[in-house]
Formats: structure tokens, sequence, C-alpha cells
């Protein structure tokens, strides 16, 4: 990789931490769970799924616009 590849690759990763603390803290304290405890598989892939078809809404929502 390309100097210029490996600091835009940190700047996402920076990016994502930052990011991913904020939501994650925010809906723990929303919802006073523990992703890793008190949900089972199950319930795990079918809140992933849901969160995937809002991001199918989103983009398809965002392209439109563009």
């Amino acid at each position: 990789m390309t100097d210029d590849q490996k600091s835009h690759l940190a700047n996402i990763q920076m990016d994502f931490i930052k990011e991913h603390s904020a939501k994650f803290t925010k809906g723990a304290e929303e919802h006073k769970t523990l992703l890793h405890k008190d949900f089972t598989a199950k319930e795990l892939l079918e809140m992933a799924i849901e969160e995937a078809l809002d991001q199918v809404s989103y983009l398809y929502t965002l392209r439109d616009k563009l």
C-alpha cells in the first residue's frame, strides 16, 4: 500500500472507532441491555436483518435525492 492509502485507512479506522463507540454507548444507555448477554443468537440475527433492511431504504432514498 502507498503512504496515501495507509493514511486513508487510518482515517477510516479512527472515524469508525469514534463513531461506533459513541453509538454503542448511546444504545447501551437507552436500552439498558448487554448485546452479548441479553439476546439470543436468533434475536441478534433478526435485529441485524431489520437494520440491513433499513439501510437499503436509506440508500435507495439517498440515491433518489442525488
